[in-house]
Parts: structure tokens; sequence; C-alpha cells
């Protein structure tokens, strides 16, 4: 295999990858705001609607945002583990004040 072909394929690979990581984010985000409804609900802070989950940035690290029945800001924050970063918990706060500490299945 010469240079170019080599090139070639590495781009090729790393388009695939990237590609697979975008598809599989979708999924991922969804699970973690079902999780992090849960998670409200059992602190006793269940959410009015979804909990909506985006990635930060180009990481691991997932910021999620919603409302209480109460009416009041439910955020939820943490890591996905993966081959290259280590997983970090999920801390949940409403109004700013730590309602739960918990770590994906």
């Amino acid at each position: 295999m010469n240079k170019m072909t080599r090139l070639a394929s590495l781009a090729l690979g790393t388009a695939l990858l990237s590609a697979c990581q975008t598809m599989m984010a979708p999924t991922v985000r969804n699970n973690v705001a079902a999780y992090g409804t849960q998670w409200f609900a059992d602190a006793g802070h269940p959410l009015a609607g979804p909990l909506v989950c985006e990635n930060a940035g180009n990481t691991n690290t997932l910021l999620c945002n919603g409302t209480t029945v109460s009416g009041k800001s439910a955020s939820m924050s943490g890591v996905i583990a993966s081959q290259e970063v280590a997983g970090a918990p999920f801390v949940g706060t409403v109004n700013g004040n730590r309602v739960f500490t918990a770590n994906m299945p």
C-alpha cells in the first residue's frame, strides 16, 4: 500500500468513526435524559416536560435542562465514559441547589 492509499484509508476510517459517534450521540443523550428525569422524580422534583441534553462542545460532557412541575429550573451535567475518558457522576440541581448525584448504570 503506497503512502497516498494509506492516507486515503486513514481519512475514510476517521470519517466513518466520526459518523458513527454522531449517529450514536442522540441515543446516548436520550438515554441520559430518561435516567435524569427519573433521578429528578426520585429526588422529589418531578419534571414538567422532557429533560433536554446536549453535548458540551466536542466532549463526552452532557448538559441537560428542564423545568420541574413546580416551575423551578432543573439542570443536570456529567461525563459519559468512553475508551478515552473516564466517566463522572451526574449532578442534578433545582434552582442551583444540588438534589442528587448519580452514576449511569
